[in-house]
């Protein structure tokens, strides 16, 4: 599950930051000193001259949000791990007594087949 979480967080990462390059990339086309710099070094560059501030803001509130899902989703994931030892820890619990109540109940059929034996052997005494 959190290799799941880590997999959503880095592909909305990664359409933040096609969002911030979209934008790096609109600034750097109506900049023509930018474009024309770009063109010199290798027209592969990109030199963002301006990121949009309410694009930083949506980012920023994009990662926030995101990071407060995954802990949330953690949280909820280390509360079912734990009711999960809780259950592991009671079946531990109830096997060890259900081996208890057997051993008991083993010792009776014993006890229970000494009593038949001895009564058994008063009875063939007695005739």
């Amino acid at each position: 599950m959190k290799a799941y979480l880590s997999v959503l967080c880095t592909i909305s990462l990664i359409m933040t930051a096609s969002a911030v390059h979209a934008s790096a990339v609109e600034a750097r086309n109506t900049d023509s000193f930018t474009s024309s710099l770009a063109a010199f070094s290798g027209a592969s560059t990109l030199v963002p001259t301006s990121i949009n501030e309410s694009t930083l803001i949506e980012m920023k509130n994009r990662l926030e949000k995101l990071q407060s899902n995954y802990d949330g989703s953690v949280r909820k994931m280390d509360e079912q791990e734990r009711k999960l030892d809780e259950m592991k820890n009671k079946m531990s619990q109830m096997e060890a007594k259900a081996s208890e109540q057997q051993s008991k109940m083993d010792s009776l059929k014993r006890d229970n087949e000494q009593l038949a034996r001895q009564v058994s052997d008063l009875s063939q005494k007695i005739k």
